[in-house]
């Protein structure tokens, strides 16, 4: 949620979310577009998230801000730090993080050159282990979404703390819905892909960090989906 000096542009190009896909039959080359026939089935039948999970998640997120305070402090002892392969790579120049405001919220830790390489070389050199994990991302995707979740609480917390979020209980209870749509879309084109129909480009794809929350749901929806389908993201 903290927001970290604008990197410069990287020297590499990847494909950008949602998975990059090459049509192999023509007729099939606008399946997925807004307003085809195959897009429009992906809704209807809508899970809904009902009032009383919202007015949990709403007081769960309260006693969150309140146990959190002013988290400056140990947003600053535990900073951001890029993470490659399960390894924290520190040992850099730490600078403060700002709010949407200007205002010092926390610190990261600046990536050396030689990191910054390894870091490229790992995108560039990466190949994913499975083309279909679905079930796995699945069940974290419902974990994180399930009513009197800790961890939706803590998102909507630590965002309201962080910039002043006015109402993430909102996005929450809309990803409900939104995230049944992209699972469906998800799995109709994989069902394609088996069937030889289209072929989903593994490269790895960038998925930005923002501090504004409702980009936070958008852009984290866009990792799960590439994930589940085998695309790696950074």
């Amino acid at each position: 949620g903290r927001t970290p000096p604008v990197p410069a542009a990287p020297a590499f190009s990847v494909p950008l979310a949602p998975p990059m896909v090459q049509t192999l039959v023509r007729p099939m080359s606008r399946a997925y577009h807004f307003g085809t026939s195959r897009f429009a089935a992906a809704f209807g039948q809508l899970p809904d998230a009902g009032a009383a999970y919202a007015e949990r998640l709403r007081a769960d997120a309260v006693t969150e801000i309140e146990r959190l305070g002013d988290p400056t402090s140990a947003w600053t002892a535990d900073p951001i730090v890029t993470v490659l392969r399960g390894e924290v790579l520190g040992g850099g120049r730490q600078v403060a993080t700002v709010d949407a405001f200007g205002r010092t919220n926390g610190a990261l830790v600046e990536a050396s050159p030689a990191q910054v390489d390894a870091v490229i070389d790992h995108v560039r050199t990466y190949t994913p282990p499975a083309a279909d994990i679905r079930g796995p991302v699945r069940a974290l995707e419902a974990d994180l979404l399930a009513p009197g979740s800790s961890w939706a609480a803590v998102l909507v917390a630590n965002q309201a703390v962080d910039f002043g979020k006015q109402d993430g209980v909102t996005e929450i209870v809309e990803t409900v819905e939104a995230s049944a749509v992209e699972r469906r879309l998800a799995d109709a084109l994989l069902e394609d892909e088996n069937a030889g129909v289209v072929r989903i480009s593994r490269s790895a794809a960038f998925v930005a960090c923002v501090s504004n929350f409702s980009n936070f749901l958008d852009l984290s929806r866009k990792v799960l989906r590439n994930v589940e389908l085998g695309v790696p993201v950074v």
